[in-house]
């Protein structure tokens, strides 16, 4: 990536946490306990794509990955 897709990307990001304590939440129903956490979605996105992460190396190195030697074989 440029330098300057860098830049947009951590503006957005620090947009995104300042609008999240700048606007208001919907008051449509009641908040649910997680609602109530500052960051919640935020840091339970990067915790989900950290999981997907490590889910996927775990699953190329042991599950999914051959032997050098794979297609001599058959």
């Amino acid at each position: 990536m440029k330098r300057w897709q860098y830049l947009t990307l951590g503006f957005l990001a620090i947009a995104a946490l300042i609008s999240e304590l700048v606007i208001p939440p919907s008051t449509t129903h009641e908040p649910l306990w997680w609602e109530k956490i500052p960051y919640f979605f935020g840091i339970f996105g990067f915790i989900g794509c950290v999981a997907i992460i490590l889910i996927s190396k775990f699953l190329g190195k042991f599950l999914l990955l051959r032997k050098e030697t794979y297609y001599d074989e058959l």
